[in-house]
């Protein structure tokens, strides 16, 4: 049977099934960015110890041996007046790091985010308008709940982000300004934030909306800049456009502190067809996939001249070349699906961050707990152990993804307030040990959380292995992503490992060993002489 993925968008995320692994053998796939998990790239990793990579932007498909077994098949469109040849690079390497290394010099090196943006992200899908006290100034009453019972349970600080809406407007994104209604006192918010070492980021997008004079879609429309059949679009490869929004967003980010954007959208409804003429003559067709790439450009170098190095931005949408101008998430992964709970987010959660790596994203992170809320407590207990140990952790969504304000009973769930505390904190303890891995893999791509056959290609137990993985090369991680789980088999490669969790233990691989996981413990091992968690292994 033929498994043709993304021929219908958004249908993974939606509904997730109990299917998938790092091997996309016997698959079809549809190379065209579309939302919400919308990473894409016309780069094949092979396990034969080549990469193949088609310099296009025009939509395409992969066909790993679905249609005929043993015979890899790339199709890409192209257009009238276009030369029809295509461009195809072959990475020899033979290591899946070698490979990455020769992709990510062809299409930008991964970017570095600065140290603390290794610390772990708190943020809510939506702040509501209601009112809060922090610092004897009368703000948001949501971010106020969030400062001050992480202070009233010693939660590690780390970052915060704001996600829509927080500007007057359309879609309270129309302006530079924050809404006085939601977000009243906001500079008197953002000190106290910076004050006990916060740093703040935001929610962006490709647009300009808004129609009244002055806001942002207006302007948009008096200049001419909204792409081809679009009225909020902004028309990237207009240069006049671009600069435009560039200094728009210098100006806001410089005057309210912030170090961070994450950018949304961009891989769904930008125009696409054929007849959409953009400002630099090409089509839609052929801008589609390339649009998340300008989008995210304008972002990073307005950034870039506001603060240096001192900021990270984060997207969804991805194409060649992304991995440059930030981090990625993994987009609205699921914790219910229509009101029920489910694991299989997660599950998806954990085979995306390996995909992510051999794509040449090695800085990726989720929504812990699911986009759409978690309606399991175990959901969340088990993506927040997950998350710690994934190159970024963010914890929000929709609802309040507190464990002082659970959807589930008990409400403010004392042990899922441990939990929380422990695993931020890990995550915490980690940030050198991370941060020096980015720099690695800014310098040759080399993943950071890595399927196991990245160290071990001649081992065939490892092969399709996606259920653990390495983090850099010291930390073995064996999550747990089954409502009612309480032990799984871990596979142990060649070497010897310390039991985190019982140190005393060591296991020479290759074995298989059969670990606890009652719902406060991840299975996890330490390579032996490893200095990680203030000891030597």
């Amino acid at each position: 049977m033929i498994e043709r993925i993304n021929s219908l968008p958004g249908e993974s995320e939606s509904n997730p099934k109990e299917v998938g692994s790092i091997n996309r053998r016997g698959q079809i796939l549809d190379i065209v960015v579309q939302g919400t998990i919308g990473l894409y790239t016309t780069f094949y990793h092979s396990s034969r110890g080549y990469g193949l990579w088609v310099d296009t932007t025009f939509y395409g498909l992969h066909d790993v041996g679905a249609l005929v077994n043993d015979r890899l098949r790339f199709v890409f469109n192209t257009a009238a007046g276009y030369d029809p040849a295509l461009t195809y690079y072959i990475a020899y390497g033979p290591t899946h790091d070698e490979i990455l290394d020769l992709y990510t010099e062809q299409t930008g090196r991964p970017y570095v985010p600065p140290k603390w943006a290794f610390k772990h992200w708190r943020w809510r899908d939506e702040h509501a308008p209601v009112a809060g006290d922090l610092d004897g100034h009368s703000i948001n009453g949501e971010v106020a709940e969030d400062v001050l019972m992480y202070e009233d349970l010693a939660f590690p600080i780390g970052n915060y982000m704001i996600d829509r809406p927080y500007t007057p407007g359309a879609q309270g994104f129309a302006e530079f300004s924050w809404d006085p209604v939601r977000f009243p006192n906001a500079s008197d918010m953002i000190d106290s934030l910076v004050s006990r070492g916060y740093h703040l980021i935001v929610w962006g997008a490709p647009w300009a909306i808004g129609d009244l004079p002055g806001q942002n879609g207006w302007e948009a429309d008096q200049f001419g800049y909204h792409a081809p059949g679009s009225d909020d679009h902004i028309d990237f490869t207009n240069p006049d456009a671009y600069d435009w929004w560039k200094n728009k967003l210098y100006n806001w980010v410089t005057e309210n502190g912030i170090h961070g954007w994450k950018l949304d959208r961009g891989d769904e409804t930008q125009p696409s067809f054929w007849w959409n003429i953009y400002h630099d003559g090409r089509t839609g067709a052929e801008v589609r996939n390339d649009y998340p790439l300008l989008y995210q450009r304008c972002y990073f170098e307005a950034m870039q001249e506001a603060w240096g190095d001192d900021f990270v931005n984060k997207f969804r949408a991805g194409w060649n070349g992304s991995q440059q101008y930030g981090v990625v998430w993994a987009g609205d992964t699921r914790g219910h699906v229509s009101g029920q709970p489910t694991d299989l987010g997660l599950r998806s959660a954990m085979i995306e961050v390996l995909n992510a790596a051999f794509m040449g994203f090695p800085i990726w992170m989720s929504d812990t707990g699911g986009y759409q809320e978690f309606r399991d407590r175990e959901v969340f207990a088990r993506w927040l152990e997950f998350s710690a140990f994934t190159p970024f952790m963010e914890i929000g969504g929709q609802g309040a993804h507190a464990p002082w304000d659970m959807p589930t009973d008990p409400s403010y769930d004392t042990e899922m307030i441990e939990i929380y505390k422990t695993y931020t904190e890990l995550h915490h303890e980690l940030v050198d040990y991370l941060y020096d891995l980015a720099m690695t893999a800014g310098e040759s791509g080399r993943a950071i959380a890595r399927a196991l056959v990245f160290d071990h290609p001649d081992d065939p137990a490892v092969r399709e292995m996606w259920d653990e993985y390495m983090l850099g090369p010291d930390i073995l991680v064996a999550p747990v992503w089954e409502i009612g789980r309480r032990e799984r088999d871990v596979y142990i490669p060649d070497g010897q490992f310390a039991d985190y969790w019982d140190p005393d233990t060591t296991i020479t691989g290759p074995a298989t060993v059969t670990a606890d996981a009652p719902l406060d413990r991840i299975p996890l091992y330490i390579r032996k002489g490893a200095d990680l968690f203030g000891r030597t292994w």
